[in-house]
């Protein structure tokens, strides 16, 4: 499980990279996209598994 996160996080990093070596942003603009797909990666992981159950 914590290898899933860790390629998980991994290919985040990568893709919120790639705009700034193409020189569309800098990195605090990265830093902040990864952040972004982090958070919304944990809440759904988390959160919908609650709402997602069957009956």
């Amino acid at each position: 499980m914590l290898l899933s996160y860790l390629i998980t996080y991994t290919i985040y990093a990568v893709l919120s990279l790639v705009p700034v070596w193409l020189g569309w942003y800098d990195y605090e603009e990265a830093f902040r996209v990864f952040l972004t797909l982090a958070v919304v990666d944990f809440v759904v992981t988390r959160f919908g598994k609650k709402f997602n159950k069957k009956k």
